[in-house]
């Protein structure tokens, strides 16, 4: 059974992907999306401890749309929107000692071919 903080988050991500959906079909250009990888160098647990100590850290303008974890804990993806790819760094330099990312610009399928 989901759960229903899980219903509100799948609801939320589909609302978001609406709205880029119509954005694409319009033309407009929403903030752009990236796909992050994240594999925790040191295990979850450090990384956890600083999540609830500190935060996501996020600067303003970064924005995490949606987050998965794998099963074992070892690896987390994020869907993420920013305004500006260079707020990355700020972001990663205060992860990168638990965290190693890789980071990939995405297009939900509409914008794609919309580009075409």
């Amino acid at each position: 059974m989901v759960e229903p903080t899980q219903q509100r988050r799948a609801a939320a991500l589909r609302r978001n992907l609406a709205r880029r959906k119509a954005a694409a079909r319009a033309g407009d250009a929403p903030a752009t999306l990236f796909m992050v990888a994240e594999h925790f160098t040191q295990g979850p647990a450090p990384v956890w401890e600083r999540l609830q100590a500190k935060g996501e850290l996020l600067p303003q303008g970064l924005r995490c749309v949606s987050s998965w974890l794998e099963p074992s804990g070892q690896r987390r993806f994020q869907l993420m929107e920013a305004e500006n790819a260079d707020l990355f760094a700020t972001w990663t330099a205060q992860w990168d000692d638990l965290v190693s990312f890789e980071i990939t610009p995405v297009l939900i399928w509409e914008a794609f071919w919309a580009a075409r």
